[in-house]
């Protein structure tokens, strides 16, 4: 028995030996392209280059929305100011006399005071900013009445002049129809010849009735009124010399009406000058800040021309 365990062990070691001896020539074999010098020492070995790991780009942050602003209210006027007072001074009063406190009815007087005192101020400043400046109104017309009756009574003077030049350089044509108004309007008209001794050429678009022979002759109508578009009886015109007219109007005129409105009509005629024209007037308009602009100029403000729009709107009237 115990020669057959000593058999066995050494046929054990004799095959563990065989292995290893294979295993060496087969590592040797395995770098035989090295040659003699297939032995690697490790310090001669240079260590393989470890290759980075591709960077990933970070992803940005993801940032929150921010929540929308919340709406602030308007700031409102600043208290006791004109528009403060103008905004609440209604509401003391209703407060007042809804429900009258001692302390609400106070409290609307004082505020109403103020407001009285501030206004008082400013007239106050007004009258030291204005006086004797070209912001008195004084320049225009005087406020003393005296000096109201000498500025009238120098008007009155200056517009006879003035008619009395206008019916030397034009002439009235009235166009009248058989009625009471027409009647009206001729008593009128013989009043205002006889001061001012203008020409006059009466037209009639009907038969008239004896009463109108204040007019003297009458003309019939002969497409002059269709040519100035009258619309409404009795109608006067004016005409200057080189035959051009100007309708100053179509219903019953006082004197004192005809007589302003023979000036304006005169003036948009160039019968006479703008310095004539103010002459007559008791009111002195020579200073005034704001001048006639030029008709050409087109407001943008407005979406339609002015020009086009009194095209449109006449032809809707029938003007």
């Amino acid at each position: 028995m115990t020669r057959l365990l000593a058999s066995t062990l050494t046929i054990s070691i004799a095959l563990a030996t065989a292995q290893a001896a294979f295993a060496v020539e087969t590592r040797f074999l395995d770098g035989k392209q090295e040659g003699f010098f297939w032995y690697k020492d490790p310090r001669l070995v240079e260590p393989e280059e470890e290759q980075p790991e591709p960077e990933v780009p970070a992803k940005p942050p993801v940032q929150a929305e921010a929540p929308p602003p919340a709406p602030t209210e308007p700031a409102g006027p600043a208290p006791l100011s004109a528009e403060w007072i103008r905004t609440n001074l209604p509401k003391y009063l209703d407060a007042a006399i809804d429900n009258p406190t001692p302390e609400n009815v106070a409290a609307y007087l004082y505020l109403q005071k103020y407001s009285m005192d501030k206004a008082t101020k400013f007239s106050e400043v007004s009258e030291r900013v204005t006086l004797g400046t070209s912001l008195d109104a004084d320049l225009s017309r005087p406020s003393s009445q005296f000096a109201k009756d000498v500025v009238d009574n120098k008007a009155r003077v200056n517009q006879k002049e003035l008619m009395a030049k206008i019916g030397d350089r034009a002439g009235l044509f009235v166009f009248v129809e058989n009625t009471e108004e027409s009647f009206a309007q001729a008593n009128v008209l013989e009043t205002f010849i006889n001061m001012y001794g203008f020409s006059m050429v009466p037209i009639a678009v009907q038969p008239l009735s004896e009463s109108f022979r204040v007019l003297g002759d009458v003309l019939p109508d002969n497409g002059h009124t269709a040519q100035l578009n009258i619309q409404k009886y009795p109608a006067i015109a004016l005409m200057d010399g080189n035959g051009t007219f100007d309708v100053l109007s179509q219903n019953m005129v006082a004197l004192s009406g005809l007589e302003k409105r023979v000036a304006v009509s005169a003036l948009r005629l160039g019968v006479i000058t703008e310095a004539e024209y103010n002459k007559a007037r008791v009111v002195d308009y020579s200073h005034t800040l704001a001048e006639v602009p030029d008709n050409t100029i087109f407001d943008p403000n407005v979406p339609v021309p002015a020009a086009e729009l009194i095209q449109q709107l006449q032809a809707r009237g029938n003007f």
